[in-house]
Formats: structure tokens, C-alpha cells, sequence
């Protein structure tokens, strides 16, 4: 009896321990699936890698809001007279010109308020001309004759004369001082120059007059531009570029931001024109100078952003970015990718502004998730 019951023992223990190591067997093969799936979690959302500031540098990564993202591009622009501020001086009627002593302003001349810019010699019809060339004549005849009476009697002219008490001697001296004034009236309805003057402090941008060429009333004569009546004018072909928000690049210094005036669609060019006034800078910026400003492009559509090109790490289906988490905690976020400007991307994906995305260093953190999926894949097999 107590050797078979030894036997049945002994057999049982066997069938416990076979038992056991297939037990054993299955959760191996159990853990072994789980490090394969773990090997290839690189790739999904939930993917994250520590890394501390020391290493972050020495990959090179390079971080920035997902909100300040898009392409910047360099355009040529140019220097133009602001048309809010610019001014046309015509003449009032026909006329003579005629250049001041100094001679004509030059453009790109700085002028006075006030200052004499040209005079007008007004053009009379020949009968009303003939006329008042007519009374001219009578007039100085008659102080011809008046000058002859004053210097027969002696008549001192610096003497007072009591208008009260009527003499010859006065009548004569009243008759040669208006005899004077119409002389001096009739020349100058024929002879007088009219001045032509600036409105305001301003830059001559154009001068088309010439001495002594005749201009017909409300021809233009001086281009003006009222001080501080530049702009700086870009034109846009493409219509995803943001005009609202540009820098001034060209100036020798660091860029400058411009304050945006406007823009104005042209259909016979078909392109938009954008405006800036121009800000404080080293030296003044004359019109007709070519200058570059740097611009942002905009997303084609709501809820897509554009990176670099670098930031996105695989493609297709696969294709993803990698987010800054916490200072040193950095996670795989699937976006969906559309080419864009050259070297650019837009993205799209369950992604937020505030988001900070790596946009230089993706491809080293591809590189350490994987390394780290094979290590955690070695760990387990």
C-alpha cells in the first residue's frame, strides 16, 4: 500500500510541474508580444522621451510656440510717396512762369512753408492788354506833366500842405501823386508777377516747370510731398502671404517692425499693393529706393499650422511632430502633412496654440525612440 500511494504521489507532483511550465511558457510569449507592440510605440501618440537640458543642447534642439509658426520671406518693396500726403501745386490761371532769383527748387529738395517756388506772369487777352497798355500811357504822361508843374513853381513836395485851406500848389501835388498810382496800378495788371508758394513744409518730388514757358490755369507745375508723406509700397501676388504684419529689413540695422496702413487690390496688375508708413531709422529713405521687408505666410485654412519642414518626422500616415511637454519631457503628437512654401509645411492634427513644438531637432529625437523602443524591447525578450 504505501508504494503505490508513493507512486500516485509522485506522478502527481510530475503533471503539477508540466502544468506549471506551460503556464510559465504562455506568460513568456504573453510578455514577449507586449515588448514587440512596445518596440513599435515610438510611432503612436502616447510616445515620450526624457532628456535633460544638458543633452537637449547637445542635440541641438530648437523649440518655439506653435502659434508663432509660418514662413517668413524676404520680398522687394519700394519707397513711395504716401498718397494720403501728396500734393500737386497747379497754376490758378494762364500765365508766364518765371524762376525766382534763386532759380527752381530740384526734386528731392526740402522747401519752407512759404517759400517762393516760381511766379506767374498772367496771360491777358490782346484787346484788354492793348486797353490797359492804353491807360498806362495816359498815366505817365500825366506824371511826366505833374513833375514838369512841381519843378516850374518850386513846389517843395516835403512840405505840409493845410487840405482845408485848397491852393494851386496842392492841386498840382494831388494830380502827380494820383497820376503815380494809376502808373503803378496799370504796370502792374501788365508786368506783375504772381508767387507761387509752398502750402506747407514739404520735399519737391517732381518740378515741371521751365522759365519762361507758358501754362495754361490748372496745369500741375510741383509735386509736393507734405513732410513725413513716404510710405514704403509692396505688391503681393500670392494671396496667402499676411500683409498686416512686416519687418523693414534693408536699413543696416536690426529689422524694424512697420506700422500697416492698408492695402488696395489693383485688377489691371492683378496683384495687391500694401502700405507701411516708414518708422525712425539710421538715415532717411528717398522715393524710388528698393528696400526689403521680411513677411509671414498664413495658413490656407483654420486649424492648420505652418513649421519647417524639419519639424515633421516620418510620412504619411506615420508622419508627426514633437511637442515640448515639460522641461524635460518630450511627446510624439500624428499630424496629417501639406507641402507648402519651400522648406514649409502645414500641418494639421489635435494640436493647440499654445503647443511648443520642436522645430529643429526632430530627426534626434526619432533617433533616441527608437533606441530606446529596441532597449525596452531587448529588456523584455
Amino acid at each position: 500500500m504505501l508504494s503505490r500511494s508513493t507512486a500516485a504521489g509522485t506522478r502527481w507532483r510530475n503533471s503539477s510541474v508540466a502544468v506549471c511550465a506551460l503556464l510559465l511558457a504562455g506568460l513568456a510569449l504573453a510578455h514577449g508580444d507586449e515588448s514587440a507592440a512596445g518596440a513599435a510605440k515610438h510611432s503612436d501618440d502616447s510616445a515620450q522621451l526624457q532628456i535633460d537640458k544638458s543633452e537637449q543642447r547637445r542635440l541641438g534642439l530648437r523649440t518655439q510656440p506653435l502659434a508663432q509658426g509660418g514662413a517668413s520671406l524676404s520680398l522687394p518693396a519700394q519707397v513711395v510717396v504716401d498718397p494720403r500726403r501728396r500734393l500737386l501745386l497747379c497754376a490758378n490761371q494762364s500765365g508766364i512762369l518765371h524762376a525766382p532769383a534763386a532759380g527752381f527748387v530740384e526734386a528731392g529738395r526740402h522747401v519752407a512753408a512759404g517759400a517762393v517756388l516760381a511766379s506767374l506772369q498772367p496771360v491777358l487777352p490782346e484787346p484788354e492788354r492793348r486797353d490797359l497798355e492804353g491807360d498806362r500811357a495816359i498815366a505817365h504822361r500825366d506824371v511826366e506833366l505833374g513833375r514838369t508843374q512841381i519843378k516850374r513853381y518850386g513846389i517843395d513836395m516835403a512840405q505840409k500842405f493845410d487840405v482845408q485851406l485848397p491852393t494851386p500848389s496842392l492841386q498840382v501835388v494831388l494830380d502827380y501823386r494820383t497820376a503815380q498810382a494809376r502808373e503803378k496800378h496799370f504796370g502792374e495788371a501788365l508786368d506783375d508777377r504772381l508767387p507761387l508758394q509752398a502750402p506747407a513744409a514739404a520735399v519737391v518730388l517732381r518740378s515741371l516747370v521751365r522759365s519762361g514757358s507758358a501754362v495754361a490755369a490748372g496745369q500741375p507745375l510741383f509735386e509736393l510731398s507734405l513732410d513725413g508723406g513716404t510710405a514704403i509700397e509692396l505688391q503681393l501676388a500670392e494671396s496667402g502671404l499676411d500683409p498686416s504684419n512686416a519687418q523693414l529689413l534693408s536699413t543696416g540695422t536690426a529689422a524694424v517692425t512697420l506700422n500697416y496702413l492698408g492695402a488696395a487690390y489693383d485688377p489691371q496688375a492683378r496683384l495687391q499693393r500694401a502700405y507701411y508708413s516708414i518708422p525712425a531709422v539710421d538715415r532717411p529713405l528717398s522715393v524710388g529706393e528698393p528696400v526689403a521687408l521680411r513677411i509671414r505666410q498664413r495658413a490656407a485654412t483654420e486649424g492648420t499650422w505652418l513649421l519647417p519642414a524639419s519639424a515633421v518626422a516620418g510620412d504619411g500616415s506615420q508622419a508627426h511632430v514633437w511637442l515640448h511637454r515639460l522641461p524635460q519631457v518630450f511627446e510624439a503628437r500624428t499630424v496629417t502633412v501639406t507641402p507648402a512654401a519651400d522648406g514649409w509645411v502645414q500641418v494639421a492634427g489635435a494640436l493647440d496654440a499654445d503647443d511648443r513644438v520642436v522645430i529643429e531637432g526632430a530627426a534626434q529625437l526619432e533617433g533616441r525612440a527608437r533606441q530606446q523602443a529596441l532597449r525596452a524591447s531587448g529588456q523584455h525578450s
